[in-house]
């Protein structure tokens, strides 16, 4: 029987490999590989690789990777982004660096997507000093690549770096859009930089550019914690769509610009609205309450419980951190001797 070396089914050699993966383990698994290695093909691998890293899978991303050219399936330009992608989330910054020199050896390095790809893997993995680097090198550059940068240096606490990234962009003609301005918004934030800030948001307004949920969330935060926490509050009231992480900016926003009372009430229409508090809310909401606790308003601190109370919510142990050399130490307070 003569057998024809086609391209094996996608969705057969996948899910194979998915129950061989969940049962048998990694290194049990590469046999499929050598089994079926004259039905694998670039175009199956490819496509197992963006699907593992869509489906936030990273290692069996890896995994295929790694395994598609020890049966000598070489990667092609498609190949790379979704791999490193894959590694910058498991912060494998060593793979990432053989995957540059893998890049470069088969003379991939001049194409604009692969390379925006290392520069979100260097960033990622904190070592951003490389990603610019490597950005600066780059002979050619689009909006995504400038996103990476930017969103690289306030991942690594960057933040005028970010937005001195910014204003280089539109100098050199690309068009910032929302995931620009969220990066770039979140950098303003952390600086107290009010006047950048108010210029990111006329620059949102005049280009039109959409008020969607996260653009929203971070001109609340911006405008919160530069202290201007009615403009906060009119952005919040213009979107048309909001999550959790925007309801809790608007609250812990009212509390840390002592507005106890509205930082509350924002807290009361989240429940009526149906969203489900978690613990960056009860933060936000028990930093309001002390407010009242300071000013002896033992009745309202006493309402706030009560409504909680109502709303079948329960006090989490309070818990505080600490960063000493980049290692984060956690500090909680324990009810009693059973919580230990």
């Amino acid at each position: 029987m003569i057998i024809s070396k086609t391209p094996i089914n996608e969705l057969f050699f996948t899910k194979l490999l998915d129950i061989s993966m969940r049962s048998r383990g990694l290194a049990s698994s590469a046999l499929l590989f050598t089994q079926f290695s004259d039905y694998i093909d670039l175009e199956l691998c490819n496509n197992m690789i963006r699907s593992y890293t869509n489906l936030k899978k990273h290692l069996y991303a890896v995994f295929v990777y790694t395994q598609m050219q020890k049966i000598g399936v070489l990667p092609n330009h498609l190949t790379f982004p979704a791999v490193l992608k894959s590694v910058a989330m498991l912060f494998r910054i060593e793979l990432g660096k053989l995957i540059h020199c893998w890049v470069i050896k088969m003379g991939f390095d001049p194409d604009v997507h692969v390379n925006t790809a290392m520069v979100h893997m260097y960033c990622i993995c904190l070592s951003v000093v490389d990603g610019r680097r490597l950005f600066d090198e780059m002979p050619d550059r689009n909006p995504v690549t400038w996103n990476a940068l930017i969103s690289g240096y306030v991942h690594n606490r960057k933040f005028k770096e970010a937005i001195d990234v910014f204003r280089k962009m539109q100098k050199a003609g690309a068009k910032p859009g929302e995931v620009t301005v969220v990066g770039v918004l979140s950098a303003c934030a952390h600086l107290g930089a009010l006047n950048q800030g108010r210029y990111i948001h006329d620059y949102i307004r005049h280009n039109r550019l959409r008020l969607n949920v996260y653009v929203g969330t971070a001109l609340i935060d911006m405008y919160s914690k530069c202290g201007v926490v009615d403009d906060a509050e009119k952005v919040f009231h213009m979107m048309r769509v909001k999550n959790i992480y925007t309801w809790n900016v608007l609250i812990s926003g009212y509390a840390m610009n002592g507005q106890g009372k509205a930082a509350l009430q924002v807290f009361s229409n989240m429940l009526t609205k149906g969203f489900q508090p978690d613990e960056c809310t009860f933060l936000g909401v028990f930093c309001a309450s002390n407010l009242y606790v300071r000013e002896r308003r033992w009745d309202k601190a006493g309402e706030v419980r009560e409504v909680m109370e109502k709303k079948g919510i329960k006090k989490v142990p309070g818990c505080s951190s600490i960063e000493i050399e980049n290692v984060v130490y956690e500090f909680k307070v324990l009810r009693n001797q059973s919580d230990m």
